[in-house]
Order: structure tokens, then sequence, then C-alpha cells
């Protein structure tokens, strides 16, 4: 039986061409082969293009290919993402199940099951409003050194990587929500008050207070003497140029823009947003 939690394997991404010209998307491996092999070869793409897309989760699991990437929080990677699972689902079901053993139909109906859940879930496209103190950004970011040990110069560099994307991260996460609120989809001012709380904590201290700074205050003393300089001002400059700024433009739209329409404790449920029964 094929199991949806298959080991990762390393692979590179797609390349794009030097070319304006569309090109043709390579043919699709697991059309020749048998259905059982067919079926593991799909559940191993859909694991690893998951974690692709998700790749904070994929280093929260282990997994430290994407260790310099965050995910695409734009309309147009959401729409990628959600063009790649139709796809992925419309292969999986092609496999007929009467060629599968019992174990494998199973794993194929569990395979269905979690790329229709993917499909939902970014259909509904809730980064366009909610706002979240457990999980947001704001929690997410500064417990990366928890679940990203920088032990290694190399490790140091990727986690660098990640850092200078969170700026840009941020403001679109801004954007997100007042393309939701021009919307009418806006979340609760309950939560906005949580994380506004959160980010008024954060932004009230200093850079080097920070947990997110926790790996340049390392001593890495195994590390040659320039390597950690560069490492500990690279983390700096990301910090005061980019992450920090990012923040302090979140709060300001938060306070000014969201939090006067947000929705009251009354009208809490989804249903009370716009395109909200459907997600239910």
């Amino acid at each position: 039986m094929v199991t949806l939690a298959l080991a990762c394997r390393t692979g590179g991404g797609p390349r794009g061409g030097q070319s304006a010209a569309p090109v043709a998307p390579p043919p699709d491996p697991t059309l020749a082969m048998a259905p059982p092999q067919a079926l593991a070869a799909l559940a191993t793409r859909y694991w690893d293009e998951h974690l692709r897309a998700h790749p904070m989760l994929a280093t929260e699991i282990g997994d430290r290919r994407f260790d310099d990437r965050l995910s695409d929080p734009t309309p147009a990677g959401r729409d990628r993402e959600i063009s790649a699972l139709t796809t992925l689902r419309a292969r999986v079901a092609s496999l007929p199940a009467a060629a599968l053993s019992p174990g494998d139909r199973v794993t194929r109906s569990l395979l269905l099951g979690e790329i229709d859940t993917g499909l939902a879930f970014k259909s509904c496209a809730l980064d366009d409003w909610a706002v979240d103190a457990r999980d947001g950004t704001q929690v997410a970011f500064m417990r990366l050194p928890e679940l990203q040990p920088v032990r290694t110069v190399a490790e140091g560099w990727k986690f660098v990587g990640r850092m200078e994307k969170m700026g840009g991260f941020i403001d679109q996460e801004t954007a997100n929500l007042r393309r939701g609120l021009a919307a009418g989809k806006v979340a609760t001012a309950e939560e906005i008050g949580r994380v506004l709380g959160q980010l008024d904590d954060l932004l009230s201290k200093p850079d080097d207070k920070w947990p997110l700074r926790a790996p340049a205050a390392a001593p890495h003393a195994d590390w040659p003497a320039p390597e950690r300089l560069a490492f500990q001002r690279a983390v700096d400059a990301a910090l005061a140029a980019a992450i920090r700024p990012a923040f302090e433009r979140q709060r300001a739209a938060l306070r000014a823009e969201i939090l006067p329409r947000a929705r009251d404790e009354a009208h809490a449920g989804i249903l009370n947003v716009p395109g909200g029964p459907a997600c239910y």
C-alpha cells in the first residue's frame, strides 16, 4: 500500500525559458506506468509540490530543502496552486480503481480527499481577510529559529535568504487584506485587536530583542570570523530595513483601515463573510 506520508525526495523545480513563447509542459511520466506505480509517483508528486508551495511547513517537519523560501501569498500564486492541484486531481481520478489493490484504493481515495481539501481551502481565499493571533505571520516568523536551527554557514545563509523575503511577504499580506476589505470581507474586531496587541508588543522592542534575531546572537564559534560577521550584518539589515518597516505598515493598515470596518462578535462566524457559506 502506498501511503501519503512518502519520504520526500530531492528534485529541482521547472526552469523558465529565455523565450517569451509559451513552452509546452513535459509529458507526464506516469502515463506510461501501470496504475499502482502511477499512484505511488502521483502521491510523491503531491507531497513534494505541497512542501514546495508551503516551505515553512517543510522546515517544520524537518525537510530542509526549502529553508530559504516562503510561500507565494499573491493572488497569482494562489491561482497557480489551484491549477496544479486541479491537474493532479484529474490524473489521480483517471487511475481505474479496479486496477489497484484494496490498500491502494484506500490511498487513491485519501489522496483525492487531500487534494479536494487543498482546493477548497485555496478557493475560499481566507488570506484576503483572515488575521490570526495564534499562527499569523507575527507569530510564525518569530518562532522560526525554533524550527529552523542554524548550525552551519550554509544553514545561516539559507536563514538569511528566507528573512530577506519576509518584508515583501508581510506587505503582500497587507495588500491581500485591503483587497478583501474592498470586497466586504473582514475579520472580527476582537481578533484584529489581539493581533494589534501582538504587533504593538513586538514593535516596542529593539531588533536585538526579537526572537527572529536569535541565530545572529548565537556564538557560532566554529564559523570563520568573516562569515559570522557577515551573517550577523545580513540578519540585522533584513530586520531593520525590511521586516520591521513592513510590520509597522501592517499595523497601521490594521488600525486605521481594517479595524474600523471589522465585524462585531454578533457576526463572528464565516457565514457573515461574503462567499462564506460556500466555505463553511
